[in-house]
Parts: structure tokens; sequence; C-alpha cells
């Protein structure tokens, strides 16, 4: 009897939260406008490219916009979810509220079901002690729905919708752009690219104004009468009344919970798994920096040099002082890493195979045909109930299991991947840079400390590619004549030159970097146009 008055206060409160919740569905449009603002530059570029101004400067000034919504593009399609994650994370919110009057629901069915006999005298109080748990899970869906800095989809897409509304100002108030109205392509892509600017500025600034709203006070729900008709309604009018079929019900229930405590392990192995993938990028940074400190130790101090030239102090004493500031840098954001990554195992460690409604209704009805079917003799009871672990309905319950393991691994590996494109693979490339443009200039000095010094930086950076590669990441260096390939290649400056198709590579300016299948960080190169 409890079953149906279970499931309508969940019902009432999952209703309820998305009804009083501050923010209603406006948070989901953030991410539904971004998805219409990439379509928007979607259209741009393709009418860009269907009709070639005349005038080689506008054509230029068109190209260059193209160019900066293609980036735009990408990077969202690098975050982008096939679904809604906004809407994924409120449903993982009210699932977890869900949960929470499942278990008090649980628990008060428990000491029902021992402690009463016949028809409840003290039915009334149970109803409200029912309506205080629907309160409960109220206010914990409610209080994470409107808090916007703890939900990090939310706040990842309102982040990524402000950056947007930014980059658009800046394009369209470049005063080329008013000036090339003379070709009808720029009035249209002008047209196109103001009203998505200001229709986007309308929906951050109408989100603004509901963060800005004061939490209601008291704090919404529906008051006891109307709980009461809702769970008069889901009992039929009828009083529970607890016999012998009501004790076997709940000794069977009390089994079958415990079967799904057992299922704890998997998510105890798994968040072993995840600590190890973790670990694995944490002790790589751990390896870059060490790389840059024994460099930094061994670098001769030429500043005493009387035969140095000024120059070449002057260079060698920046790059020791952005040696030391890569390795402060590495290490403060390893360490963020590294507490994200625990946080992570954290809280997939917390995870409890806390079986659903429907779920729980499932392997109970399966497990009671199982047994009015063929009822066990008294020493055949634990086998019965191995059957019913590896029955059909169980099956599902190791799924969804499955599913939510792989969302951890999936978010782990989309926080790793931005750890190595941000942080690691950011420190690899600018010390490259570093390479081209200052130690190229020691390389032929007549100074021995200073040509040894050049010698030990490019040392470091072969170091730093062995390391990489013993960590399955190797470097992308296109050559010269080598097609783009925009998968592998990030074009810094496209220019004509004689001997060069268009589409070729001209020069390599940063390598790239591939990890088995995966491009971590394109290559920069110089492109024939």
């Amino acid at each position: 009897m409890f079953e149906p008055l279970k499931r309508a206060a969940c019902d009432q409160m999952v209703a309820d939260a998305v009804r009083f919740s501050r923010l209603g569905s406006s948070d989901e449009g953030l991410y539904t406008h971004l998805v219409e603002l990439m379509a928007v530059y979607r259209r741009v570029e393709e009418l860009a490219t269907g009709c070639q101004p005349g005038n080689p400067a506008i054509k230029a000034l068109v190209m260059g916009i193209c160019e900066v919504l293609t980036s735009r593009v990408r990077q969202f399609d690098e975050v982008n979810e096939p679904e809604n994650p906004i809407t994924a994370e409120k449903n993982e919110i009210i699932g977890q509220g869900v949960a929470l009057v499942s278990k008090q629901a649980d628990d008060q069915v428990r000491r029902f079901a021992s402690l009463q006999e016949g028809i409840s005298p003290g039915w009334h109080g149970e109803i409200h002690e029912l309506f205080s748990h629907y309160n409960d899970g109220l206010k914990f869906c409610l209080a994470r729905l409107d808090d916007i800095r703890v939900r990090k989809a939310a706040k990842l897409y309102m982040e990524l919708i402000e950056k947007e509304w930014e980059e658009l100002g800046n394009i369209i108030n470049v005063p080329a752009l008013e000036e090339a109205k003379s070709e009808s392509i720029t009035i249209v892509i002008l047209d196109a690219l103001r009203e998505a600017h200001q229709q986007t500025g309308l929906v951050i600034e109408a989100f603004q104004k509901l963060l800005l709203l004061p939490p209601a006070f008291p704090a919404p729900g529906r008051p006891f009468d109307e709980f009461e008709a809702v769970i008069n309604e889901a009992l039929g009018g009828s009083t529970p009344s607890i016999g012998a079929a009501q004790e076997f019900l709940s000794a069977l229930t009390d089994e079958i919970t415990a079967l799904f405590e057992g299922l704890n392990m998997e998510y105890m192995k798994a968040a072993y798994r995840l600590k190890r993938t973790i670990s694995e990028a944490v002790l790589l940074a751990e390896e870059v920096a060490a790389v840059f400190g024994e460099t930094l130790k061994n670098l001769p101090d030429v500043s005493l040099e009387a035969a140095a030239e000024p120059t070449e102090r002057d260079i060698l004493s920046g790059i020791s002082e952005t040696i030391e500031i890569k390795i402060s840098s590495l290490k403060e954001s390893t360490q963020d890493f590294n507490r994200q990554g625990l946080d992570m195992v954290r809280a997939l460690t917390a995870e409890t195979a806390s079986p659903s409604d429907e779920e729980l209704t499932a392997v109970l009805g399966e497990a009671k045909t199982m047994w009015t079917s063929s009822p066990p003799e008294e020493n055949g009871i634990d086998s019965f109930f191995d059957m019913a672990l590896h029955g059909e309905a169980f099956a599902l319950c190791h799924e969804c299991i499955s599913k939510r393991i792989s969302e951890y691994f999936e978010n782990a590996k989309k926080t790793k991947l931005r750890f190595k494109q941000e942080v690691l693979l950011y420190e690899v490339c600018t010390y490259e840079e570093i390479l081209i443009h200052s130690v190229s200039r020691l390389r032929t000095s007549a100074n021995q400390p200073v040509a040894d010094a050049a010698a030990l930086l490019d040392k470091t950076f072969r170091d730093l590619e062995i390391i990489l590669k013993k960590n399955n990441i190797t470097v992308i260096k296109p050559e010269p004549h080598q097609p783009f390939d925009a998968k592998e290649h990030e074009v810094l400056v496209a220019e004509k030159q004689d001997g060069f198709e268009r589409g070729e590579i001209i020069k390599l300016v940063t390598a790239g970097y591939r990890q088995d299948d995966q491009i971590i960080l394109r290559a920069n190169v110089i492109a024939a146009r």
C-alpha cells in the first residue's frame, strides 16, 4: 500500500520542483540559444562562401570574419552535447531529490510494517510524515536548481553565451565592416550578426534579472491539505492493513534491497580505475615540471660573463624567469586538476546502488513470480536469491550502474583533455616559441657559456618530446607543401607565396599533438591562399 503513496509523493515533488524553481526553463534556454547562434554563424559562412565580393579588401574582411566564426563554432562543438546538458543536470538534481524522498519513505514503510497490526490507528500521522519527506526533497531540489554557482553545466554555458555576446560585439563594431556596406553581402552579414548580438543580449539580460531575484519566503510548496488529497487519491480511499502477505512482502523487500547493496562493489572498482586515470595525467605533469626544474638548475649564469653580449644576458635572464613561471603555473594547475579528479573519485565512491521505484518493483515482481511458481525449500533460499540477482530485472540495474559509471569517466575524459590542452601542452608549445624566437639568437654566440645554455635549452625540448611520446602523445609537424588538414592544423596566417598552391602549408609555426587517434592540439601553420 505504501508503494503508490511513495510514488505519488515523489511525482508531486518532481512536478513542484519544476513549477517553483526560480529559474524555470530559462537556464535550459541558454544552451538552446547557443545552438541557434551557432546555426547563424554557419549560415553566415554559407552566405560568404556562395557570394564572393568583387572588392579584394572587402573579400579579405569577409573571409576574416568567417574564420573567426568558424573558430567559435569549432570551440562550441568541442563541448557540445547531443542533448541539452543543462536539462540533464536539472534531471540529475531532481533525481537526487527523488532518491532522498524514496529512501525516507522506505524507512517509514519498514517501521510501519514492523510496528502496526491490522488497520493503522495513526494513519493521519503517517501522511504527515510522508508530507515532511516531500518537503525535504522539494527544498533540496530548489536550493540546487536555483544556485547557478554550483551547477557546472549551467554555469559553463552562461559563461559561454556571455563570451559569444562579447565576440559578436567586437565583430559588428569593426569600422571596416560598416564602410564596406557598398557590397550587398556585407549588409546581409552585418544585419544577421547585429540581430544575433541583440537577441543574445536580451537572453543574457533576462537571465541575469532572474538571478537577482531573492529566494521565495517562505519556501514554496503545496499546503498539507492539497498534498493529503493527492495521497488519498493514490490510496483509492482504502487504509492499509498488515497481514501475513504484507509481512512476507516486507521480508522479501528487505532481502532484495540487501542484494542491491551488494552491487556497490562495482562503484568501488570503478573509483579505483578513475583514480588511476587522474594519476596518469598528474604524473605526466610532474615529469614535465621536473624537466623544466632540471633545466633551470643547470642553466649557466652569464650575468657575470664579461664576454657575453648585453642582449644575450637579457635573453637568458628572460628565459630563466619564464621557466620559473612555467614551473609555478604547472604545479598550481596540476594541484587544481588533481583536486577536481579526487572530487570525482569521492563522488563516485559515494554512489550507491539505490534502486528506483520502477527497478525495485520490477525485481520484486520477478522474485514474487519465481517464489510463487516454485517455492524454495528451507535450504534453497540462498540459491533462490542468487538466481534473483542474475535475473532479467537485475540486468537492467547493472546496465544503469554501468551507464552512471560511464558518465563519470566521460566527465573525467573531458577534464583531462582540457588539462592537457590548456596546461601541459600550452606550456610545451610556448616553450617551443621561446626556442624559435629567442634561443635561435644564442646558438651561434661566440661566448661558450651562452652557446652551452642554448644547447641545454634545445635538449630540454627534446626531453619533453620523449616524455610525451612515452605517454602516447605524438607530435604533429607538417612539412612545407603538405595539404592543409583542418583536423590537425590551425591557420594563423593565410598568404600568397610563389611556388605554393592554395591550401598548401608554407611554414610550421608551432607543433601540434595527438594521443592515439585523438587530436589534442592542432599545429599552428602559415598556409597559402
